[in-house]
């Protein structure tokens, strides 16, 4: 996809590629946000609008109705962006390659899903919007032990299986729109443009601490610890697979490079950090 600034942005890439350490690139990266998010990077995008949303909680300790809509609105967006980045990367693919049957399967498929994602996210906003304002308003009887944090034991650990079961997964409402986001940001990231790590090593520290901040976060905002470690499982596995073939047969990468430790450096590991996060962001609270 082309970017506004082309330079602008190889420039960007060849600072953060040039940090000797972790933790250089970390900063340089964070440095480097604005710039990357004005020259259409997807994950820097998602990355700034999630880190926004928990600036204002930690700033402003705001909740209720209008966190909810700024949690939703942020969803929306991204998967607006994520429909715009494909349609654009579809027409310049169709453009280049011509009506090829790899291009128009995965082209059809990923606007279709990303058209369902809007579909999901527009009526997340108005649905969970009138439910805070009808809580606002209302009496907040259990408000405290609705927001009180799980607490773990041994029986909920013993109990993950259960959650693991085929019934589970068919009962569990939030999945379907969990793995809906799940696609559109994987979808978003092969469509746009995008910065890997530039070494294997770094590549696999930035996912470990992911993983990390991931329990920590679902810790924090799931109201059922085991429905978010089913969350986190579940997209681990599908967006795995889901990042090797759109990675091959969408951003051409080899599947030598897809099933060797260099998979680190390339976008399909940024497409399924981004696609984990939209969904654990999306389904919290749950």
């Amino acid at each position: 996809m082309a970017t506004i600034n082309a330079t602008a942005y190889k420039e960007g890439i060849s600072r953060i590629a040039g940090s000797e350490s972790f933790l250089g690139m970390v900063f340089q990266y964070i440095y480097s946000l604005p710039s990357l998010v004005m020259q259409g990077d997807y994950f820097a995008i998602l990355i700034s609008l999630i880190a926004f949303y928990f600036l204002i909680i930690l700033v402003h300790k705001i909740s209720g109705l209008f966190l909810t809509v700024i949690k939703k609105t942020i969803s929306l967006a991204v998967t607006v962006l994520s429909l715009l980045f494909v349609y654009t990367k579809f027409m310049n693919s169709l453009e280049m390659e011509g009506f090829s049957l790899k291009t128009i399967v995965i082209g059809v498929i990923g606007m279709a899903i990303v058209v369902l994602g809007t579909i999901i996210s527009l009526y997340s906003l108005f649905r969970d919007t009138k439910k805070a304002v009808t809580q606002t308003t209302g009496k907040k009887v259990l408000e405290e032990e609705k927001e009180a944090k799980p607490q773990i034991d041994l029986n909920q650990l013993k109990e993950f299986k259960t959650f693991f079961s085929l019934d589970s997964l068919k009962n569990d409402k939030s999945l379907l729109s969990v793995l809906t986001f799940l696609v559109v940001a994987e979808f978003g990231v092969f469509s746009s443009v995008t910065i890997s790590a530039p070494t294997v090593q770094m590549g696999i520290s930035i996912f470990a601490i992911f993983i990390v901040l991931s329990f920590i976060f679902i810790r924090q905002s799931y109201i059922s610890y085991n429905k978010g470690v089913m969350h986190i499982t579940v997209t681990f596995v599908l967006g795995s697979v889901l990042a090797v073939v759109l990675g091959h047969y969408w951003a051409g990468i080899p599947f030598s490079t897809l099933f060797s430790l260099e998979v680190f450096t390339t976008p399909s590991i940024v497409a399924l950090i981004s696609g984990m996060a939209l969904s654990l962001f999306a389904g919290s609270r749950s």
